[in-house]
């Protein structure tokens, strides 16, 4: 990568565009079927990029250029021309599970390979590059820098600051000595942020910025409200306990954070990926404010820096900075001191801020930015509040209390954040991949799996997946497509020729499938879709080998029609159903 260029520069991608150029001039030699393009474009194109791509935000015409590459050659092979694409490329980037071939979507893998970098924030404590970014950027809480407003010089970390809200959502911070996780912001307790579970208590809290040591002592919740709370507001207080209920108490741990979506909480960019697609104290001493100025007002104990505004010279921590947002929605806070959660904005509670649970408590909070540590003690949580509750909001204190109740009380460790779409609590970019990968997705059900579990060839797959999708070249696709041809089935020489005709309702087809529901005394009704027969198809019950067996028919009888009907149309050769 060349050394001094402007990031933004489209010739520092120029080496990755002309690898990728020669690997395919290479492959397009030579025969490759389509399983076998897939498998390329997933072990080797994929990889090409990634190590740039986990330093510096892929302009959009570089994203688009590979993709084209990509495209091309998936749908292309060999052959000139423009080429047929028979599915959505964004299809195609989905998942193998959710309907599609599993390739990059290198746009997305840039985010997560970017977002690695807010995590290793939190965990990289003694790390040159961060001691730099902190005392150029200064914090915002403790797990993050602040936001990158610069014009110039700080674009890059802009870009992987601005991830840090979509990765937070994903964090659970793990409270060791409290000093770190605030009590009331981040979610250290598992379910939420206490400030959206208590938005009402947190309103009156007289510090909104307290850590989870601040509020923790031996003897419990030291919550500190404005006010007398009203009895509901003790109400809520009691919710409040009751939540924090299961608070172990400080460690001599540090904080740290958790990567929700995994068992170890530990977080990989596959990771990051697969899910989506995460902590640090104040800077070492070090003759860094010599050699960067601060463009950013500097905040102590916080998990990320503040924005960048700034037009020079900030640009690729902006970008960084900007991912924030969406990052935090990721994580949860694991309490150490608990000086560094926020105890109403932060999710350390697992089950999200208490600012979001409670929000009608949190308006009345007397410190929203309090930390864990500033409302929890020894004897409990200490709640202050800017007026007296009334019933209904003592009543939300005590829901409040009920959700934190669970809480160990503050440590000796420093507030962590966690990954929270895993039991490790670890950050990987491949989990975050696979997670934003699964929204972008959504719900959509298939017998997808079926598909890619078969012991069948890889360009058997890839063509079972393609009559899945209907997206064969059959003669009414190739109409649509402006070809002028005269759509009839080969087969069967009587109906226009679909993909559902050809490969379910056919004559000769359906005395191909006879053969085989004929072995297990099957009275079949062939459905009306080839999506629907799959799902119906791998449903069947026997022992192990038999399923095994029977999961490959569907492949196995659409490959050889479609080979026969090829053989009918460009050689003119017919085979009796039995050769078939």
């Amino acid at each position: 990568m060349p050394l001094g260029h402007n990031h933004k520069e489209l010739e520092i991608w120029d080496g990755i565009i002309e690898k990728t150029e020669k690997k395919l001039a290479n492959w397009k030699a030579q025969y490759i079927s389509l399983g076998g393009r897939v498998t390329l474009i997933n072990s080797v194109l994929d990889s090409l990029p990634t190590y740039v791509m986990s330093l510096l935000p892929m302009p959009a015409k570089v994203e688009e250029r590979l993709d084209k590459l990509r495209r091309d050659f998936l749908w292309k092979g060999n052959k000139e021309g423009k080429g047929l694409h028979l599915v959505k490329w964004q299809t195609a980037q989905l998942h193998k599970q959710s309907g599609g071939l599993g390739i990059r979507n290198l746009g997305l893998q840039n985010r997560c390979l970017l977002s690695k970098w807010l995590w290793r924030f939190n965990t990289e404590e003694e790390a040159l590059w961060r001691e730099v970014i902190v005392n150029k950027y200064g914090l915002n809480g403790n797990w993050v820098s602040n936001s990158v407003n610069s014009t110039y010089g700080v674009s890059a970390w802009r870009t992987i600051r601005n991830l840090w809200p979509d990765l937070s959502r994903n964090i659970v911070y793990k409270v060791g000595n409290g000093t770190k996780i605030l009590f009331w912001k981040e979610n250290w307790n598992g379910n939420e942020a206490l400030m959206g579970l208590f938005p009402d208590l947190f309103s009156l809290c007289t510090n909104p910025e307290e850590t989870v040591a601040e509020v923790w002592s031996i003897h419990g919740w030291n919550i500190v409200f404005r006010r007398h709370l009203n009895d509901w507001e003790i109400g809520r207080v009691a919710e409040l306990l009751h939540v924090l209920n299961d608070f172990n108490g400080l460690s001599a741990e540090k904080d740290s954070i958790i990567w929700k979506h995994s068992r170890d909480g530990s977080l990989s960019v596959n990771k990051l990926y697969i899910k989506e697609v995460n902590e640090y104290p104040g800077g070492k001493p070090g003759p860094w404010k010599q050699i960067w100025r601060n463009k950013v007002p500097t905040k102590e104990d916080q998990w990320c820096s503040e924005e960048v505004t700034e037009t020079y010279g900030v640009g690729v921590w902006r970008t960084i900075r900007n991912l924030w947002l969406a990052f935090r929605d990721n994580v949860r806070i694991k309490v150490g001191r608990g000086n560094k959660a926020l105890f109403w904005k932060e999710n350390w509670t697992g089950h999200g801020s208490l600012e979001n649970l409670f929000p009608g408590l949190f308006s009345i909070c007397l410190n929203p930015d309090s930390k864990i540590q500033e409302v929890w003690s020894p004897q409990g949580w200490n709640l202050l509040f800017r007026r007296f509750l009334n019933d209904w909001e003592i009543e939300w204190v005590s829901d409040m209390l009920a959700l934190i109740g669970d809480f160990p009380g503050t440590n000796l460790e420093t507030d962590k954040l966690l990954w929270r779409h895993h039991t490790d609590g670890q950050f990987y970019v491949n989990r975050m991949y696979k997670r934003d990968l699964a929204t972008i997705a959504g719900k959509k059900s298939g017998p997808w799996s079926a598909i890619w579990k078969s012991v069948a060839p890889t360009k058997v797959k890839c063509f079972t997946w393609l009559v899945t999708r209907r997206a064969c070249l059959t003669h009414d696709k190739l109409q649509k497509r402006g070809k002028i041809i005269a759509s009839r089935c080969y087969l069967c020489k009587e109906a226009l020729e679909t993909n559902n005709h050809l490969f379910l309702h056919c004559k000769v087809t359906t005395q191909v499938w006879a053969l085989f529901t004929n072995i297990k005394s099957l009275n079949w009704i062939m459905p009306e879709h080839t999506a629907d027969l799959l799902s119906c198809w791998v449903r069947r019950g026997g022992s192990k080998s038999q399923r095994r067996w029977w999961r490959q028919v569907p492949a196995c009888v659409w490959w050889i029609i479609w080979k026969e009907r090829n053989q009918r149309i460009f050689v003119g050769k017919e085979c009796a159903i039995e050769k078939i």
